[in-house]
């Protein structure tokens, strides 16, 4: 069961899931065991609640009862306009799922992240490496990018987040556990 009501611009953060006898070289990789991350979007009028993701298929608003099973940390803007900030951010977030051509990212994977990892992993300092916004999206860039478009940039425009950074970010942690949907 989930003690938490989600509100619009909440983020929420996956541990890292799947990967087999791998998964402890990806979370060394990763540098943390946060492996996912959308943003919590609306309620429908019959109470189910979405979000805004982008996985294999794109950038897209899909039922959060999905993730039933999963283990989450839900983080929120700080701050007396915490309401306002969410809405914003998810109104940035679903413009972003509106565009037709935004994809999934997975030539930001090679192209970004990978030495972006590289070079964090040999010199413990975190670099940009010529990042060029572009209509595709990797999760965590999604979620960065409609905060940026919201006015409310968590991280440097040259910079693709990883979902553990949002941990990290300034943030308040709302809520931690496995993700039960009451139905």
């Amino acid at each position: 069961m989930v003690a938490i009501k989600f509100q619009p611009g909440d983020i929420i953060v996956y541990k890292l899931q799947g990967y087999g006898i791998f998964r402890p070289i990806v979370r060394w990789f990763l540098g943390s065991a946060w492996g996912h991350v959308g943003l919590f979007f609306a309620w429908t009028k019959r109470d189910l609640p979405l979000t805004i993701e982008s996985i294999g298929r794109g950038v897209m608003i899909r039922s959060l009862l999905a993730s039933g099973g999963s283990y989450i940390k839900v983080m929120r803007w700080q701050g007396d306009n915490a309401d306002e900030v969410g809405l914003k951010v998810a109104k940035a977030a679903e413009r972003i799922a509106d565009n037709p051509g935004s994809w999934y990212g997975y030539l930001d994977i090679p192209r970004y992240i990978l030495p972006r990892l590289l070079w964090y992993k040999i010199t413990g300092r975190r670099f940009g490496f010529g990042y060029r916004r572009n209509q595709h999206f990797i999760c965590s860039e999604l979620v960065g990018q409609a905060f940026r478009d919201a006015g409310f940039p968590l991280f440097p425009a040259d910079f693709i987040p990883l979902p553990g950074d949002f941990v990290k970010a300034p943030l308040e942690e709302v809520w931690e556990g496995e993700f039960q949907p009451i139905i």
